[in-house]
């Protein structure tokens, strides 16, 4: 008999939407952590996180609105490319 696979992971994403990605992730059994908002000068982010008796599962977005389509990185695709 194998032994139960132990899961301790951490994702960022980030995201356009986080009242989409609080209302999704908290039907998958994610509870809210951090929530700081969408203000003119700083993004938001979010944090949630899922207790398993195989391990926690923490999840980060950060956005909340357009500006999250001119990070350095992700603003090189276009904002319709298939994620």
């Amino acid at each position: 008999m194998t032994k139960p696979i132990r899961n301790n992971l951490i994702i960022e994403l980030h995201v356009p939407d986080l009242v989409l990605v609080k209302e999704f992730y908290s039907k998958l059994g994610f509870e809210l952590r951090v929530n700081d908002a969408v203000n003119e000068k700083d993004l938001g982010y979010v944090t949630m996180l899922r207790k398993d008796p195989n391990g926690d599962t923490l999840l980060n977005f950060y956005g909340g609105d357009e500006r999250v389509y001119k990070h350095s990185y992700f603003g090189k695709f276009d904002k319709d490319t298939k994620r």
